[in-house]
């Protein structure tokens, strides 16, 4: 009977898979080389694993697509286009995300002057979330507060939970190391001195976050903010954590950003 191979989109803001054309490949099994030039006699830029294809391979099209999805200080759409046997995960390039309209860095976006001297542990009033995934800036003003314990608890840009936990031996002036999608909780406990005046903000920075995993810097090639190419500076690209500094590139209010990078995601069955 005929192997189907099938073209989705894998959308990283809304995570729907949309099926859209079928392709028969005829009798038998494929060759890399034979699977490889069928596809591309039909428009697809592949790249076909050097081992081979069996069923349950997914081949990545190179020629990303994608559509702006919503917009107004939201993430929105990224993705690639796949061809695949049958739908298993294996791999990804030629990624691309966009951040829409995205909002400048606000010291108190997430956390307002929350007070800590009223309990403790302090669970901190979340006034709104991340607009695009980035990394938190984290502020302590302590006149008397000496020591505490900070969980942030959320979820990343590549939708998987986070967790991270601070002490004063780290500092009253923090940066997340994920770039942080949704905050579930911020919670500040084990202190000591805490009184009046003592407070916490919690905001966003410049730093956003990428929809995949990348394996090193150069695995981001392109980035067009407002329509223009930026220069790619590898020294603000986080391969631990899949994010880049828009810093030196500037962000401000309104700004769209496009990065395209080589991703890869885990095998899934």
């Amino acid at each position: 009977m005929p192997v189907i191979i099938t073209v989705a989109i894998l959308t990283t803001a809304f995570m729907v898979l949309i099926p859209a054309i079928a392709l028969s490949l005829g009798e038998g099994t494929w060759s890399t080389r034979g699977a490889k030039e069928y596809l591309e006699r039909n428009g697809y830029s592949v790249v076909v694993p050097t081992a081979g294809i069996t069923t349950g391979d997914l081949i990545p099209n190179t020629d990303s697509m994608w559509d702006i999805g919503a917009s107004g200080n939201e993430f929105a759409e990224g993705h690639t286009d796949y061809v695949t046997l049958d739908g298993s995960l294996v791999g990804v390039t030629g990624m691309m995300d966009t951040f829409m309209d995205v909002l400048a860095l606000d010291i108190d976006a997430i956390v307002d002057d929350e007070a800590l001297e009223i309990a403790d542990p302090t669970v901190c009033t979340i006034v709104a979330q991340p607009d695009v995934p980035r990394r938190l800036d984290l502020v302590f003003t302590h006149p008397t507060l000496t020591a505490y314990t900070l969980v942030i608890i959320g979820t990343n840009a590549q939708g998987n939970a986070a967790t991270e936990t601070w002490t004063e031996l780290d500092g009253f002036i923090l940066q997340t190391e994920n770039a942080f999608a949704t905050v579930t909780s911020i919670t500040v406990s084990a202190m000591d001195n805490e009184a009046l005046g003592d407070l916490l903000n919690v905001g966003t920075s410049e730093t956003l976050g990428l929809s995949s995993n990348i394996n090193a810097t150069g695995d981001i090639y392109k980035i067009v903010k407002n329509a223009v190419n930026q220069t790619i500076a590898a020294g603000q690209v986080d391969v631990d954590f899949n994010t880049y500094d828009m810093s030196v590139i500037g962000l401000a209010a309104t700004n769209d950003f496009t990065i395209w990078y080589n991703g890869n995601i885990s095998h899934t069955n």
